[in-house]
């Protein structure tokens, strides 16, 4: 069998410019952007990471999903103050969103079934040069220590390995220029292009 990943869309490969150091004092942002459904589980973990990281860090969530009313629940009542809800935005305002960012954030649920999959967000992500902050396990987690530089991985829905995971991520951001030109999406073409090709070529002869 042959296995090809998701790839990076063009729009994310753009040259990676040094972040502005942030006033002294100020928060770190965090920016997510992507479904707000069981499956991501940001109902469970934002709020509390959110509560615990005042001052610190202010999240920017970017996006819709069944889970949407429910994460903003639990921000009420939890009485945080850190954490904007936004609307889903067109890609171009988005990525301005990305870049503007310190840090990204992405979380799966914990669910078994999420150890087997590889979320397409993670290639946004490390295209961009931002560091990662990404509670996942399984396979998605593997990926990141092995093919993603300046990420911290934390189990899902584990407040204390995020908080832990946050205080070992480098707010820096860097080019992953390996990366790109590993997993651009026509890299990733031309590789099924050829795999295709050699298949044919194997049952003609």
């Amino acid at each position: 069998l042959s296995f090809f990943t998701n790839g990076i869309d063009d729009e994310f490969i753009r040259p990676v410019t040094a972040q502005s150091p942030r006033a002294d004092g100020a928060p770190a942002t965090v920016v997510y952007a992507g479904n707000m459904g069981e499956g991501q589980g940001l109902h469970i973990i934002v709020p509390e990471l959110a509560a615990r990281l005042a001052g610190r860090v202010r999240f920017r969530l970017i996006g819709d999903g069944g889970r949407r009313t429910q994460l903003q629940l639990a921000l009420t009542q939890k009485g945080v103050a850190n954490v904007e809800v936004l609307p889903p935005m067109p890609r171009e305002r988005l990525i301005e969103e990305y870049r503007a960012a310190d840090a990204l954030f992405l979380h799966l649920n914990a669910h078994h079934a999420f150890t087997r999959v590889l979320p397409s967000k993670i290639f946004e992500y490390a295209a961009l040069g931002k560091p990662i902050w990404a509670g996942v396990a399984g396979h998605a987690a593997e990926f990141l220590r092995t093919e993603v530089t300046n990420g911290a991985v934390f189990s899902p829905c584990d407040a204390d390995a995020g908080l832990r995971a946050w205080d070992g991520l480098r707010l820096e951001t860097e080019a992953r220029d390996g990366f790109v030109a590993r997993f651009a999406r026509k890299a990733i073409m031309q590789a099924l292009a050829a795999d295709l090709l050699r298949h044919l070529e194997t049952r003609r002869a």
